[in-house]
């Protein structure tokens, strides 16, 4: 059998402070139930039951400022907070399959437990002047992930903790040139990254690094009668 169970909400909250500036908050909340059994035997009592269940829960929260007028600068400015909670749990139950007394008589039992936060900044502008459009966007982005692993099938048993912590300057570049209203050209440099991490194998809590990439695109858009072209 296999149950899982979602739900979340968001709330956004937006306010023009005047007619240049509007300020924007969204929140959200995030969480998940998982529970799955696997009989290994297929016995009328299980003799080998596996219980893995997951539990997540997720909240962000994001305040940002954002430019509303008619002038050649368009910007956004803003701070994010993430806080991922996670817990799997595997259970292999042993039992002796009696049917008139089926009784547990093992347990090898697997569990962790995560959190994981992320704060950043990050802050976007784009000057227009004539048929040209500048952008330049930055996000500095800290992160924390801890981990608690148990598991009673190693000897000796698992009983270990890990932390690890950094941070992460993710800059943007983009150029745009518009050749006619419906016709524009443009060139962007990006850098993403996913924060570095912990995993349990094999009895040792091992990091994961950070996974970092940088993307270069260059590309045309163009509205051609009523066919849309974007290469």
């Amino acid at each position: 059998s296999y149950l899982r169970k979602l739900w979340s909400t968001t709330l956004q909250v937006d306010h023009q402070l005047n007619p240049d500036v509007a300020f924007t908050s969204l929140t959200s909340y995030f969480s998940s139930y998982n529970r799955g059994v696997t009989d290994f035997a297929k016995r009328p009592i299980p003799l080998d039951k596996l219980d893995q269940n997951l539990d997540q829960r997720v909240f962000t929260q994001e305040l940002r400022l954002a430019s509303t007028g008619h002038s050649q600068l368009d910007w956004i400015a803003g701070l994010f907070f993430e806080h991922h909670r996670s817990t799997p749990l595997t259970a292999d139950n042993f039992s002796t399959g009696d049917v008139n007394n089926p009784i547990i008589i093992g347990t090898d039992l697997d569990v962790d437990k995560k959190w994981q936060r992320r704060f950043a900044a990050f802050a976007d502008a784009t000057y227009h002047v004539g048929d040209w459009q500048f952008e330049l966007g930055a996000r500095e982005e800290h992160y924390m992930s801890s981990e608690e692993a148990y598991n009673n099938s190693l000897t000796p048993p698992l009983s270990a903790s890990a932390s690890l912590s950094g941070s992460q300057f993710a800059p943007r570049l983009s150029v745009q040139y518009k050749l006619s209203p419906t016709f524009n050209v443009y060139t962007t440099i990006a850098r993403g990254f996913q924060p570095a991490d912990e995993i349990e194998e094999n009895g040792v809590i091992h990091p994961l690094k950070p996974e970092i990439a940088t993307s270069y695109e260059i590309g045309l858009k163009s509205l051609l009668d009523s066919v849309m072209l974007n290469a």
